[in-house]
């Protein structure tokens, strides 16, 4: 099922809005994840994403926010399938890689990368890779919201989440 709805315009100044709720943004630390699929030809997809929450334990699921501009967009539309990639501190490398569109042909070099159920590309060293069959999605504005119902789970490395906190990496330490 998917839906789409319009984004209403805001009656106040739309670029003093729009700065000052990025800097909130900023300030939200969020673990860092790849979320990957593959197309038709099974070659294998990517993109780096912050915009990753779950949903509900009954069914488990989980919801990716991805910018319709992106060029894996279409191709999720397509596979109704993806993987959610959980990064460690150790995984900058990688980031990098799916963070620039000019390192795309790099992006599967490593031999980190499996091919796992329904042809999903994952990372054997992330702390998690979540697998979704995609259950519903919403466009809305500049972006699609796809619901995914987790079908396989598949724990790794316990090393500490990497984090995106106000433009840059931070570590996370245990509280004393």
């Amino acid at each position: 099922m998917s839906e789409s709805f319009e984004a209403k315009p805001t009656s106040v100044d739309g670029a003093t809005v729009l700065s000052t709720f990025k800097a909130a943004l900023r300030g939200m630390a969020s673990s860092v994840c790849v979320i990957t699929t593959c197309d038709e030809a099974g070659r294998p997809h990517g993109m780096a994403a912050s915009a990753v929450v779950s949903v509900s334990f009954d069914p488990p699921s989980m919801l990716i926010s991805v910018n319709e501009s992106a060029s894996i967009s279409e191709r999720l539309k397509s596979k109704r399938a993806f993987c959610i990639n959980v990064l460690t501190s150790k995984h900058g490398p990688i980031v990098e890689a799916f963070s620039n569109s000019a390192m795309h042909e790099h992006r599967f070099a490593s031999t980190d990368w499996a091919q796992g159920v329904r042809g999903l590309p994952y990372l054997r060293t992330a702390q998690a890779s979540i697998f979704c069959e995609e259950d519903g999605s919403l466009t809305y504005g500049t972006h699609t919201v796809f619901i995914g119902r987790v079908f396989e789970v598949a724990l790794g490395d316990t090393t500490g989440p990497y984090v995106w906190h106000n433009g840059t990496r931070v570590e996370i330490q245990p509280a004393a």
